[in-house]
């Protein structure tokens, strides 16, 4: 989504379009509990991130309100000059940090390991 929008505003720019991305992280919304009742076909593969999906839907309504996602937006439509890309949340930062410090062979482990996906080294 991120480079669609990164093309899309280079394409439309000389037209006066602005395109701007909200990038929100981790809110505690019912998106966990729809994603979650999804989640029907498990398999051994996938056995440790639905795992960690079902401990993040139960933990859902400690994670931040999602006024905030919803100021952010109010903030962009309301600026007159637009940032080209919002990050709303403390994991939306970290993330793009690591996407912009590390290795991309490095970033991808550790969002694989993250949810799941991938097995530490250290770890059994």
């Amino acid at each position: 989504l991120e480079a669609l929008s990164d093309a899309l505003r280079t394409e439309v720019a000389p037209f006066g379009v602005r395109v701007i991305l909200v990038e929100p992280g981790s809110f505690g919304s019912n998106i966990w509990d729809s994603g979650h009742a999804q989640a029907k076909q498990r398999t051994d593969v996938y056995a440790e991130a639905y795992r960690r999906a079902e401990t993040a839907a139960a933990h859902a309504d400690k994670l931040p309100d999602v006024v905030w996602v919803a100021r952010a937006i109010r903030l962009a439509l309301a600026n007159p000059v637009p940032l080209a890309r919002y990050l709303v949340g403390f994991d939306a930062m970290v993330g793009t940090a690591l996407e912009s410090l590390a290795p991309t062979s490095l970033a991808d482990f550790v969002k694989g390991a993250s949810v799941g996906l991938r097995k530490l080294p250290f770890r059994k």
